[in-house]
């Protein structure tokens, strides 16, 4: 491929410097914001896993929890459980879609359920469902028994590194590879449960805190995909650079 001059060369290098040094800083907001998040998180859910905590409530999965086990023959919306991204359409990921042409067997999931991987819990793979659809049955659901149980409070729960260990330690498996947690084990799982009031506050805190480091990083795939665009267009010569005399 033909090369502009070097003057053009480096007035390029420039421009295409200004992108690195603004997706730079963006990626330090995003890291310091995660870890903010994270120690917050911690500060504020630290008691539910402190069974020497007693002005909470202490409770088994299973007593705040039903596990869904609906199917349907109707079509509906397939979707999938991912780790970072929670539930999400399965055509919206860059994956092969490997899934069953019979859909007979896979479960129902609606919003406000908690879906997790059964095989990869011990992962800390789980979401707050937003949509209606239907999921692999290798996937649980969960659906809360009271109005007192926020979801998404529990979901940021789910997600602390101590609470995983526990979904680790309740997952049956001779490996790693092999672990799954099914309902009947995810249900003996203690926690403390507090007011309603507090699961709530606490939730759309760490929720505001969440969907900023969300804007963070879909400004910093737009600079991305910026610079991608600019290095086409300047490198291939379809745009052309102002040389100063």
């Amino acid at each position: 491929m033909p090369l502009p001059p070097l003057p053009e060369q480096q007035k390029i290098a420039n421009i295409l410097r200004v992108w690195d040094k603004a997706i730079e800083k963006v990626s330090t907001l995003i890291s310091l914001n995660e870890k903010f998040f994270n120690n917050l998180a911690k500060k504020l859910l630290k008691n539910c896993l402190n069974p020497q905590y007693l002005a909470w409530c202490p409770v088994t999965l299973g007593e705040i929890f039903t596990e869904r086990r609906e199917t349907t023959l109707n079509k509906m919306e397939l979707l999938s459980i991912t780790g970072s991204e929670g539930i999400v359409k399965k055509d919206s990921l860059k994956k092969r879609d490997t899934s069953n042409k019979d859909k007979s067997k896979y479960l129902l999931i609606y919003p406000g359920d908690l879906g997790y991987n059964t095989m990869r819990m011990w992962q800390g793979v789980c979401g707050i469902s937003s949509l209606s659809g239907i999921v692999s049955p290798a996937y649980t659901i969960c659906i809360p028994n009271s109005s007192a149980i926020n979801t998404q409070f529990i979901y940021f729960l789910f997600k602390l590194p101590k609470m995983i260990n526990e979904f680790y330690r309740y997952s049956q498996g001779l490996v790693d590879d092999t672990l799954g947690l099914k309902f009947s084990y995810f249900a003996e799982i203690k926690i403390n449960i507090p007011t309603i009031e507090y699961q709530n506050q606490t939730a759309n805190i760490l929720l505001n805190y969440k969907n900023q480091i969300s804007k963070y990083k879909n400004y910093k795939k737009a600079l991305q995909s910026q610079k991608q665009g600019l290095i086409q267009k300047l490198l291939t010569g379809e745009w052309r650079v102002k040389i100063d005399e």
